[in-house]
């Protein structure tokens, strides 16, 4: 008889393998018997090792999935319990780091972006207790924690959880839009400060990374981010003809929309035209899809980008209220200032924690 780890394993690779290649009726069957096997062999702690191997963010992208996946990573990180401790069995060390690494991003699209810090610094300190192994678990925490922390203006902090990242990711057999995915947050971050030179510096390594052929997912992400020079130069409307090709093409590269939702770039550069009309005709699905899908982290994560959005929404008087919601979390205070009461499981770190990264 085949044991549930087994079985697991076989089943989160073939969903990954039909999740990339774009055949997600395949990935959404696969990814389901996976977590009924574990759900129903509770305590069976090899096969939940099999599954957060495999489970990465990206299967939220499936629709429907965000929610199951939410669900099933709380309900596994309160049947384990206490945080972790040093008797506690080195299989689980790997499937906390797991978890949280994907909870991380779960706050992130759902919009708590101290919970996302949180969960994601916690994901780090656990990855780098476990040292080399599972060199691919916990990459995704890094972007989440520099994704928010960007977001909130606390530029210096992304910056460092960024530089966490690239160690790692030079020292891995990447694919292209893998490298890509690194990439892109970096780039965001410094066009939210104004620095377009390295922008462009960013943009020559993922023109380089094209030179062999480019998965339609890198290419949205070195799209938009040449959409950032565009408007660094105030060329507006080539930016926006650029972020239309973005869009269109980000329909056939869905997993793209984890990092950036070329529409709202594209409204931005609208706005810094001079066409406010026609940049709420772009912004106003977002506010409208990420009010229904509970999804407000795709318009924070864009920070000052947003907030200019979101105050032409609430002058305008369009979805103002929802507008308002988010336009106040971006506009709280950083971090030191202001922080909401975290359960134990997502509490800050400790000084000694932070030594330690």
């Amino acid at each position: 008889q085949v044991s549930p780890y087994v079985r697991v394993q076989a089943l989160m690779a073939r969903a990954s393998v039909a999740l990339f290649s774009g055949e997600w009726d395949q990935a959404t069957a696969d990814l389901e018997e996976a977590l009924a096997i574990v759900e129903n062999a509770a305590g069976d702690q090899e096969a939940l090792l099999a599954l957060m191997l495999f489970l990465g963010q990206e299967f939220t992208m499936l629709p429907g999935k965000l929610g199951r996946i939410e669900a099933f990573c709380n309900g596994v990180q309160e049947s384990l319990g206490a945080p972790l401790a040093r008797s506690e069995s080195s299989g689980l060390r790997p499937v906390r780091l797991g978890l949280r690494d994907v909870l991380a991003f779960i706050h992130l699209r759902r919009g708590r972006l101290h919970e996302a810090i949180a969960t994601g610094e916690r994901a780090i300190l656990h990855k780098e207790q476990l040292g080399g192994y599972y060199p691919f678990l916990g990459l995704n925490a890094a972007i989440t924690v520099a994704t928010a922390q960007a977001a909130l203006g606390n530029y210096e902090a992304a910056g460092r959880y960024l530089g966490l990242m690239e160690p790692a990711v030079s020292a891995l057999p990447l694919n292209q839009h893998t490298v890509a995915n690194g990439l892109f947050p970096r780039a965001r971050t410094y066009w939210q400060q104004g620095r377009d030179e390295d922008v462009r510096a960013v943009y020559a390594e993922m023109r380089a990374l094209a030179a062999d052929e480019e998965s339609p997912q890198a290419q949205v992400l070195r799209m938009v981010v040449g959409s950032f020079i565009h408007i660094a130069e105030g060329a507006y409307e080539k930016a926006a003809e650029a972020l239309v090709r973005a869009e269109e093409l980000a329909e056939s590269a869905p997993l793209s929309s984890i990092y950036v939702c070329p529409q709202i770039i594209r409204a931005s550069a609208l706005q810094r035209a001079g066409k406010g009309d026609a940049a709420l005709e772009a912004f106003a699905p977002r506010l409208v899809s990420c009010e229904e899908d509970g999804t407000p982290g795709v318009i924070l994560q864009e920070g000052q980008t947003a907030v200019a959005l979101l105050e032409l929404a609430v002058e305008a008087g369009v979805h103002a209220q929802y507008a308002g919601q988010l336009l106040g979390q971006l506009q709280r205070q950083p971090l030191a200032a202001e922080k909401p009461a975290l359960p134990e499981e997502v509490s800050p770190l400790t000084e000694r924690e932070l030594e330690v990264l």
